[in-house]
């Protein structure tokens, strides 16, 4: 259960992110897709609905949870690698780091 509420509070967090990301971009009329940041961040985002939905058909599709198991895990620890990799990113853009 902590799992799972863990997962939508990010997945929700995520969203929220997503769309002050893309406000952003729009009032700023920026070019979308010019930097790897931003391109890494689609890839999380791709990533940010797969690994809930894996979550989901696993316990659903019972013939095929133990491969969705593991591709589920998976995708959640790449997502959050590539998470971790684009706040760096971010930070050294802005000339934090």
């Amino acid at each position: 259960k902590i799992h799972r509420s863990l997962g939508i509070t990010g997945v929700i967090t995520f969203l929220v992110a997503l769309f002050v990301i893309v406000l952003q971009i729009t009032l700023t009329e920026r070019e979308r897709f010019r930097i790897i940041h931003s391109w890494i961040g689609f890839v999380i985002f791709v990533f940010a609905v797969l690994t809930p939905t894996l979550g989901i058909l696993q316990l659903k599709v019972r013939s095929v949870a133990i491969r969705l198991r593991s591709f589920h895990r998976w995708s959640g620890r790449i997502t959050l690698c590539l998470m971790l990799i684009n706040v760096f990113l971010g930070l050294s853009m802005m000339g934090f780091i």
